[in-house]
């Protein structure tokens, strides 16, 4: 088991997977320059694909988002729509949390997000600070913000 957080979406447009990486991009020059926390990144954007991840020993899971019909690209799954990214608290979970916040912001109701933290806990706080440092003028996110997730589920 370790620190993961959950997120669930069904179709991701070109439009929100464009919007949505510039915005994790973003997130990771400013955690660099703010938090000195340094991460990798690949994105296949013909194929609507990215992913994210701390370097050398700071990595663990990659954050990996999907544009594209979810059922789609992930057939084998009982889930297809169901996604997860263990961090086990490495840095650069600040950039994955403060990712998932963008993620809200820019699909709304079409994502679900869950974490083993919860928002009052200083890893969510951290985030929430990146996100609001980075993006200034932008709204807080919808609430309710995370989905109560079942075991099992």
């Amino acid at each position: 088991m370790g620190y993961t957080h959950y997120y669930e979406y069904g179709d991701m447009s070109a439009r929100q997977f464009e919007a949505i990486v510039a915005d994790v991009e973003t997130l990771r020059g400013s955690a660099r320059a703010r938090l000195g926390i340094r991460t990798e990144s690949a994105c296949d954007q013909a194929n609507l694909r990215y992913e994210m991840n701390g370097l050398g020993e700071e990595a663990f899971e990659p954050f990996a988002i999907m544009g594209g019909d979810q059922r789609e690209l992930r057939p084998n799954f009982r889930n297809p729509n169901f996604h997860c990214c263990k961090t086990i608290r490495k840095p650069y979970d600040a950039i994955v949390a403060a990712s998932l916040i963008a993620m809200k912001h820019h699909m709304r109701d079409d994502v679900e997000l869950g974490s083993d933290g919860s928002i009052e806990e200083p890893d969510w706080d951290k985030a929430f600070r990146l996100y609001h440092e980075t993006f200034p003028n932008r709204p807080p996110p919808p609430i309710p913000f995370f989905k109560i997730w079942k075991s099992g589920e």
